[in-house]
């Protein structure tokens, strides 16, 4: 009777043991992932853009100022401004295509997981600017525009 008691006891240890130990493995499982959603959480850049380019307010607070922005002439001299906060127009980045003379269309290059270049490209009309949208580890904004018409 003793040793089926002491066999019964290891059992009930053996499976406490087991249980304390598989626990163990679904907790650490846990904190993995959440760790892993808090390093690759950030933003799309196409869920970040769709606000951007609807929100007056979310696109003043994701954008550097004083921004840079340059254009390039047809000489290859380049003219360096700055647009403060207060000089910023909001921008829906539509595409038109209905201008008699001033067609453009917007596409998306990404250049890294944490570059992105907007492009506004005319359309036979020698028009390129781009907007240069950057990761920062923590939210994307527009630090650069480039304007390279013709």
């Amino acid at each position: 009777m003793k040793h089926i008691l002491a066999l019964f006891l290891f059992f009930i240890l053996c499976s406490c043991q087991n249980e304390t130990s598989e626990n163990k493995k679904v907790t650490d499982s846990t904190l993995t992932n959440s760790i892993q959603k808090e390093e690759s959480g950030k933003i799309d850049f196409d869920t970040f853009f769709q606000k951007y380019r609807t929100d007056s307010v979310f696109q003043l607070k994701h954008t550097k100022f004083p921004l840079k922005s340059f254009y390039i002439d047809e000489t290859e001299d380049t003219s360096i401004n700055f647009i403060s906060e207060k000089k910023w127009q909001f921008n829906d980045f539509k595409d038109d295509k209905t201008s008699e003379y001033d067609q453009y269309e917007f596409v998306k290059n990404p250049i890294s997981s944490d570059v992105v270049h907007y492009e506004m490209e005319g359309i036979d009309n020698g028009i390129s600017v781009i907007y240069k949208f950057e990761f920062d580890g923590q939210e994307w904004s527009l630090i650069e525009i480039e304007d390279a018409s013709y």
